[in-house]
């Protein structure tokens, strides 16, 4: 009995591994194309808590901030979005991948009145008409993502074959970053406003580590690690009216190139119910430095608002579900 049990152990411990051997020997049969897709849901954050409006009564009493830019963040702080990518393998130990996403644009919104009180922005009290002692104001702010990179990944040991299969890759990335940032205050029935708008292009480099883990044939986890160094091509344009929008006081362009990084990790698990199609679920956090986000623009309490403010660091981070057909 008790050596039957010893085999019993024997055989279920090495039950994956014989499973793997198996698909091995299929290695003529490897897909040679995979394609992915997912939808995500991703929440943007990494934002420093400034004040866009200021509130305080006919008496002058001040209220402290009606909202910052953390507190309009929070309007709509979840986007939805799409990724594709597309692997070629041209053997068991090497793929390249060229992948995409994209996010819808989050467009937080705040919309205030009071009849008692007033809304002002604080740093322009002594050089504004418009922008102290206003009934109505208003704050839009936009923000769209998209990525592109291409890479070559190496595998020392191959995909669902070992318990185990590590990978290393090395790519090119860009990132779009583009925003759009208004303020609009009514002393009367035509507003005076300040618009900003940002455009972050990055264009670099990246290394990347991948650990599948594949207790079953079915079943892969595991985790995917990258890091890299981007040149920002940033450019900001910021316009300010007063006097109901009849006098232009602020009429602005910058530009830099600016060196930021990025950094990028994705939890995931791979169910695999046919040969050739996996179903997949990640979460992803991401984040890229040396951005220039549209309300930080603004001269808060210093600075003329001229030249460009780029030492933000955005964050997107949430869940994937999606699939991918091998052939």
């Amino acid at each position: 009995m008790s050596r039957l049990f010893s085999l019993l152990v024997i055989l279920v411990g090495f039950a994956p591994v014989g499973g793997w051997a198996s698909m091995a020997d299929e290695c003529g049969r490897y897909p040679y194309v995979v394609v992915e897709a997912d939808a995500t849901l991703l929440r943007r954050g990494g934002q420093k808590g400034h004040c866009l409006v200021d509130l305080e009564d006919s008496s002058g009493t001040n209220y402290g901030c009606a909202w910052s830019n953390n507190k309009l963040s929070r309007h709509d702080i979840w986007t939805w979005g799409l990724r594709g990518a597309i692997r070629i393998n041209p053997d068991m130990k090497s793929s390249i991948e060229a992948a995409w996403m994209g996010l819808d644009e989050w467009h937080p919104r705040k919309l205030d009145h009071s009849p008692e009180k007033l809304f002002h922005m604080d740093y322009y009290n002594n050089n504004t008409t418009d922008f102290k002692d206003a009934a109505w104001v208003q704050t839009v702010y936009k923000s769209r993502f998209s990525s592109y990179e291409l890479s070559y990944i190496g595998w020392a040991t191959p995909p669902k074959v070992d318990y185990f299969a590590f990978a290393w890759s090395l790519g090119a990335r860009h990132i779009n970053i583009y925003e759009r940032f208004m303020n609009e205050f009514f002393r009367t029935a035509v507003p005076s406003y300040y618009k900003i708008s940002t455009k972050n292009q990055y264009w670099g480099g990246q290394l990347g580590i991948n650990l599948d883990i594949n207790p079953t044939p079915w079943l892969t986890t595991g985790f995917l690690l990258k890091g890299g160094v981007l040149i920002n091509h940033a450019k900001m344009h910021a316009f300010q009216t007063d006097k109901s929008g009849g006098e232009i006081i602020r009429n602005a362009n910058d530009l830099v190139n600016v060196v930021g990084y990025l950094g990028e990790i994705r939890p995931f698990m791979t169910i695999s119910p046919l040969p050739y199609c996996s179903l997949q679920i990640a979460y992803e956090g991401l984040m890229v430095s040396s951005c220039a986000l549209a309300p930080m623009q603004i001269p808060f309490n210093s600075g003329s608002g001229n030249t460009i403010y780029k030492n933000s660091t955005p964050t997107y981070s949430g869940l994937f579900l999606g699939g991918s057909i091998q052939y």
